[in-house]
């Protein structure tokens, strides 16, 4: 959340992530299933990343799941994605 890629992220971005955070125990309690999962092999480890979404307020959240190896699983992102247009009726 505060960095990408080792990176830190600007001061913003970090904040809008923060505010997100209340939101992340709703959506894993929540989901029925997850949206995403990912597994990347690297030479001593497995990773596995499990992406969990919900449309809160006209606005897609994403919530990540990590585990490395067989450890166990931890909270490791949350985002917003792109907002929804709104449909309305002729």
């Amino acid at each position: 959340m505060m960095y990408k890629k080792g990176i830190p992220r600007n001061k913003n971005e970090q904040a809008k992530r923060m505010r997100l955070i209340p939101k992340a125990r709703i959506i894993l309690g929540e989901s029925a299933g997850y949206s995403e999962y990912r597994e990347i092999k690297q030479t001593d480890s497995i990773v596995r990343f499990w992406a969990f979404e919900r449309i809160v307020n006209m606005k897609t959240i994403k919530v990540v799941v990590r585990q490395i190896n067989a450890e166990p699983k931890h909270f490791f992102s949350i985002m917003s994605g792109r907002r929804l247009k709104s449909t309305k009726n002729p």
